[in-house]
């Protein structure tokens, strides 16, 4: 007995959770919706008068059988005409009108909060993104935000107008007769309750389905990225499978919620059929006695038949709003995503900057609970060209995601200039840092527009002096469209070489006090690392560099470098000093120190 008791309490419980989470969100929704609440109210109101104007056409069809039509009066007939046309075309004029503003308003509320979801992802740390599939991503602010617009435009007005029709007929038919409306209402009890046994199973449905469609979306995503892989590989039979595998999920979580919203409104409609059936008899039965009159059962079966629509339409509405609560869940899930780095409340602006970074006792543990730095200590001097040397995993790329706060270090502190980087503005310290990652992230534009991204204001002479710097202008001038040529999706028309320099290029336009280049050469001949280090002399003036590099012939023209191995400094100084010593940093390239 005891365990039955712990059961149903926790039960309570949970369910006590999930209505208070349902209550969040729809609260969270109207915090987008009150900047907007003048406009609200006005598109309210028309929807009030419009709703008044359809509720008076069933009386004015009872004035014209009663008034008109049985006592033979040609003027009330004439009158009635008159106003029915009028009734209709106001109706229609307000209900045009309330539609068009309601669709405008709720479009302007629902890009309010895919901004802000798109804000927040802009301020989440590269960690996020590597839990996080990237078309899922996409898929929530995409789709679900366009399944809650498609509600809200949709479901939202016609909710307010079916409330005012409900309670306007339900008004006017007991004013007609007490008794028959009792009879037209005797089911509306049990169709209540199949909708809410219905609501419940929806909810989850929908859910389902928003994350089969996300996997969906993840798939093409990752799969159209790598495509040259997938058929380099002769896999795409295997991947044709897989996104068959993975529709047909898809489908079967579709007609799930397909068959439930079918049952969660046709059996509550049945039910209210039935009721028709009774208020066609039973209001008969009070024509033939003369206790109601032809022009009163007609009125009373059209607020009846409009009170069935309203009912019916709050039944859909459970539907919708599952729906529309599975998609609100998952793009809370993206604003509410913790925000690794913030800026403190006295964070300072930055002023004239020289350039020199100090690591000071830095360790930081990955999100796979490995230390990745351990306790690492020093310093690269401003004005000079700096290297970060070591083999793979040893923390070399988690030194430029510490610089630029892309993280924060789990103990110690690292300074610019002497101060701590959590001292200062975020803004101001991504602007005095530029960053050229090891696969440049370039846009479907052209050369000058994606060199132009790190200064949107430069010129076209600033564009010109930046290619020259990153040894990048001969190659533009020998193309047919020079500065306007349009590198592809993911800059694919240019090769790796030509997107590195042009990476560059868009960090030199910025003319920003320190630029950190994350394995430049990684991936390229000999001849465009030639190139790379060329344009590395080129743009040292007046500010510091930084380059993350296993490449000897890169670290030779470095004033200075910090060898790494372990997560820990094993030495620093000149290239050639070390390289002499025989320490780390030439066992590290023993082969090419002995050729």
């Amino acid at each position: 007995m005891p365990a039955i008791c712990v059961t149903t309490k926790s039960t309570a419980e949970s369910s006590m959770k999930n209505r208070d989470a349902k209550h969040s969100e729809y609260k969270r929704v109207f915090s987008y919706i009150r900047p907007y609440r003048g406009r609200f109210s006005f598109i309210v109101a028309l929807t009030l008068l419009s709703t008044l104007l359809g509720l008076s056409q069933p009386y004015i069809t009872k004035l014209l059988i009663d008034d008109a039509l049985l006592r033979g009066s040609m003027r009330s007939l004439v009158t009635v005409a008159i106003l029915m046309v009028a009734v209709t075309a106001a109706g229609f004029a307000i209900s045009m009108l309330t539609s068009y503003r309601y669709v405008s308003l709720s479009a302007r509320i629902l890009f309010d909060m895919r901004l802000s979801a798109y804000r927040h992802l802009q301020r989440l740390s590269p960690g996020f993104y590597t839990r996080m599939k990237i078309g899922d991503i996409v898929s929530r602010l995409n789709s679900d935000i366009g399944e809650i617009q498609r509600v809200a435009s949709d479901t939202l007005l016609s909710t307010a107008n079916n409330a005012i029709t409900l309670v306007g007929s339900i008004i006017i038919m007991l004013a007609l007769d007490v008794k028959l409306f009792a009879v037209s209402v005797i089911l509306l009890p049990f169709s209540v309750l199949t909708i809410k046994y219905f609501s419940g199973k929806l909810s989850g449905q929908a859910m389902n389905l928003r994350k089969q469609s996300a996997g969906i979306g993840s798939f093409l995503v990752e799969t159209l990225i790598g495509m040259r892989l997938v058929v380099a590989s002769n896999a795409q039979g295997r991947e044709a499978e897989r996104f068959q595998t993975a529709n047909r999920g898809f489908v079967e979580a579709l007609l799930s919620m397909q068959l439930t919203s079918y049952l969660a409104g046709a059996l509550p409609g049945t039910l209210l059929s039935i009721s028709t059936a009774a208020v066609f008899l039973y209001g008969g039965s009070l024509v033939i006695r003369g206790a109601l009159s032809i022009g009163a059962l007609i009125a009373f079966m059209a607020y009846h038949m409009r009170l069935m629509a309203p009912i019916q339409g709050f039944m859909g509405l459970y539907s919708n709003i599952a729906t529309a609560r599975a998609s609100l869940s998952r793009v809370f899930e993206i604003i509410d995503a913790p925000v690794e780095v913030e800026e403190t409340a006295n964070s300072r602006l930055i002023g004239e900057l020289r350039g020199e970074i100090e690591f000071k006792d830095v360790t930081y543990m990955s999100g796979r609970e490995m230390i990745v730095l351990d306790s690492a200590s020093f310093r690269l001097p401003a004005g000079k060209l700096s290297a970060v040397a070591g083999a793979s995993g040893v923390g070399k790329s988690t030194i430029v995601d510490l610089l630029v706060r892309f993280y924060d270090p789990l103990t110690g502190v690292v300074e610019l200039d002497g101060h701590g980087l959590r001292d200062l503005r975020l803004q101001d310290l991504r602007q005095a840092i530029a960053l050229v990652e090891q696969e440049p992230v370039l846009f479907n534009a052209t050369i000058e527009e994606n060199i132009k991204y790190g200064h949107p204001a430069a010129t076209h002479q600033q564009v010109v002096e930046a290619a020259k710097a990153a040894s990048l202008d001969d190659f533009i001038d020998r193309l047919p469209d020079k500065y306007q040529t349009q590198v592809g999706e993911r800059g694919q028309a240019l090769s790796a070489g030509e997107r590195q320099r042009l990476a560059i290029a868009r960090a030199v336009i910025r003319d920003p006090a320190i630029i950190v280049l994350d394995e430049p050469t990684a991936s390229l001949d000999p001849l465009n690392e030639q190139r790379i280090g060329a344009a590395l002399l080129r743009i040292l003036k007046d500010r510091t560099i930084v380059v993350v590099s296993h490449r000897l012939s890169l670290i030779r023209l470095c004033d200075h470098v910090v060898v790494l191995d372990k997560g820990k400094v094993a030495e620093t100084g000149s290239p050639s000093e070390l390289l002499q010593q025989g320490g780390a940093l030439a066992r590290l390239f023993g082969e090419a120190t002995a050729a």
